[in-house]
């Protein structure tokens, strides 16, 4: 078993789930996004 680098195992990873980082980091931007502008802050609906 020859040694990976973490970068190569994150490309890896990456390019098999891109699209759920794409969307959880647009969920994350959306929320964070509202959170601000109706001034809640953390987890507060």
């Amino acid at each position: 078993m020859n040694e990976d680098k973490p970068i190569n195992t994150v490309k890896r990873w990456l390019r098999q789930h891109w699209k759920m980082t794409l969307g959880v980091g647009f969920a994350f931007a959306l929320w964070t996004t509202v959170a601000v502008n109706t001034g809640q802050g953390g987890l507060g609906f």
